[in-house]
């Protein structure tokens, strides 16, 4: 019997570079889009803070029996008040402004404290180990176990409500979070090949840590921080809300949104204006946040 070959090849599809799908295609312009769109609310909000005097249209702090309570104009409201009044008559879109230069101040500074902080601890212990990171270990679980309200609420009963006390409440809860991650990165590197060889060569400890620790956390660091500033936002907003933040008479978006509570039912957007400004700051930065990991993360393969 005659064996017939047969070229198998042929029944089988030729091997073609893949394309990219449609799908693929449209949550790639999806997510550009919303990066941008994030940029865009992050700008804004900074100029807001900035040119805050320049871009209210009254005195935050003014207050006017006879225009209380007035509605803003995408509710049939009139004048020059475009978001309307509070119960004592101050103009909510002037309050909206200057509670930004107070919660970008106090989230940025409380982030910047507790990376320096936590940094400084996480690569200490990392790189030395021994008694240094069994100490730093347990501070730092003892500290994570403990609710940070609760610590909050104690801080501010041994301190007093203020800017300045915010800030280290915010601090003092936030460094054990980039000392953690730091730490583990710390103890990657360890390990490294080019670590070794700064070593070999006699380089001295302190350039080690600057020229060869610090430049391979940056990343980490910067993604921490950038998520950092909208949990404090929240944390910032949370604590006026509860009448544990700064001052009632200073305005932040906090104190606004519980100011506002007791006229939800016929006034909403006294509460949900502060509240939108909350949501959208933070979810801005969790998306420039999430975007930053992926672009410094050698591991990821989306780029651009």
């Amino acid at each position: 019997m005659a064996i017939v070959e047969r070229d198998l090849t042929k029944n089988l599809p030729l091997s073609k570079t893949a394309a990219p799908s449609k799908s693929s295609s449209q949550r790639q312009s999806l997510g550009g889009f919303g990066v941008k769109l994030a940029f865009a609310v992050i700008l804004a909000t900074l100029l807001a803070a900035v040119f805050a005097p320049i871009l209210a249209v009254s005195d935050p702090y003014r207050q006017s029996l006879v225009a209380r309570l007035k509605a803003p104009i995408f509710v049939g409201g009139s004048g020059p008040h475009i978001l309307g009044t509070d119960a004592l008559g101050r103009d909510i879109a002037s309050r909206l402004i200057y509670g930004a230069r107070l919660s970008l101040y106090v989230s940025v500074t409380g982030a910047l404290g507790a990376c320096l902080i936590g940094t400084t601890l996480g690569l200490v212990a990392g790189r030395y180990g021994g008694w240094v990171e069994r100490i730093l270990l347990g501070i730092i679980n003892m500290q994570l176990s403990i609710p940070f309200i609760l610590l909050a609420i104690t801080l501010v009963a041994v301190t007093k409500p203020g800017v300045t006390n915010i800030v280290f409440i915010l601090i003092a809860t936030g460094w054990a979070g980039y000392a953690r991650v730091i730490r583990a990165e710390t103890l990657k590197l360890n390990e490294a090949g080019f670590v070794e060889s700064a070593e070999a060569i006699g380089q001295k400890e302190h350039l080690i840590l600057w020229k060869h620790y610090l430049p391979n956390l940056l990343p980490q660091i910067i993604v921490l921080a950038s998520m950092d500033i909208a949990k404090f936002i929240v944390l910032e907003s949370s604590l006026s809300f509860l009448g544990l933040g700064v001052e009632p008479s200073i305005p932040t978006w906090g104190s606004m949104a519980a100011e506002g509570r007791e006229y939800l039912a016929t006034h909403w957007w006294l509460t949900t204006l502060p509240g939108l400004a909350v949501f959208s700051v933070c979810l801005a930065l969790n998306t420039i946040g999430d975007w930053l990991r992926e672009r410094l993360d050698p591991r990821s393969t989306v780029r651009g």
